[in-house]
């Protein structure tokens, strides 16, 4: 099985499969609840459908959108649409992603889709590629000339936990909505650094961090630590990357 070739074929399906529901006016029906207690849209399924009509039946498969399906060899990772709340709405910012871990958690390859601009990221044992072509993190090692996205989910966290010394050093903050847009970003040297202070991510949202080692970068949580992935959805943690070990530091002593 080349689990690298299948999981860009299945984000580039997710791409046809949601680009039949977005603009009809329907992409935003509530259908219930998924398995992390938020709201399941119509376009989530549709995209989570596209995904698992391209993986074998002996897979584990952990998804934001349904209950976790056990197997016998590799786990799955799925976050069909990561930012529905602007996908409901007809909007193209949003993005896709699948990981492949063994039945160890060691990393095998992952995939990241983003619909606005149809580019398809992906990471293996080689290394990180946009459309194919190798990608390398930034070379930045200071806070004074990056680029840090943030993701919180309250004012009290954004000032709070993300403190004003590190929001006033980078040179822009920017805030996109998506997670795996930001570690495209950064995976591909646009951005420099990602915060998320809060424990908020299951080991579907971290797709990705597994592509920002791969171009080079660091991916650990608020602590320092080594990201740890579990195959369930109640494990969460936070997340610090960068694009190079002295940023990340430099990032750390500030939080």
């Amino acid at each position: 099985m080349n689990w690298t070739k299948l999981a860009v074929k299945s984000v580039k399906d997710v791409f046809s499969a949601v680009d039949s529901v977005l603009g009809t006016g329907n992409e935003g029906e509530i259908i219930g609840t998924n398995p992390k207690g938020d709201k399941s849209y119509k376009i989530d399924k549709v995209a989570e459908a596209a995904y698992l009509s391209n993986l074998p039946d002996d897979v584990t498969i952990v998804s934001e959108e349904s209950e976790k399906k056990p197997g016998t060899e590799f786990i799955v990772f799925l976050d069909p649409v990561c930012g529905s709340i602007l996908a409901k709405r007809g909007s193209r910012h949003f993005t896709t992603g699948i990981s492949i871990y063994s039945s160890q958690l060691e990393p095998v390859c992952e995939a990241i889709g983003i619909f606005e601009t149809g580019d398809v990221y992906h990471a293996d044992e080689n290394g990180a590629y946009k459309n194919g072509k190798a990608i390398h993190a930034s070379k930045n090692k200071e806070i004074e000339e990056s680029i840090i996205n943030f993701e919180a989910y309250n004012v009290n966290e954004r000032i709070g936990m993300a403190k004003a010394e590190l929001i006033k050093k980078p040179t822009v903050i920017f805030c996109p909505g998506s997670l795996k847009l930001s570690l495209a970003m950064l995976s591909e040297g646009i951005i420099d650094g990602f915060v998320c202070a809060a424990e908020e991510y299951p080991s579907t949202e971290l797709i990705g961090t597994f592509m920002v080692k791969k171009a080079g970068g660091i991916a650990t949580d608020i602590k320092g630590r080594q990201l740890k992935i579990h195959p369930d959805l109640n494990h969460r943690a936070s997340l610090v990357c960068a694009s190079t070990k002295e940023l990340h530091a430099a990032i750390l002593k500030l939080l």
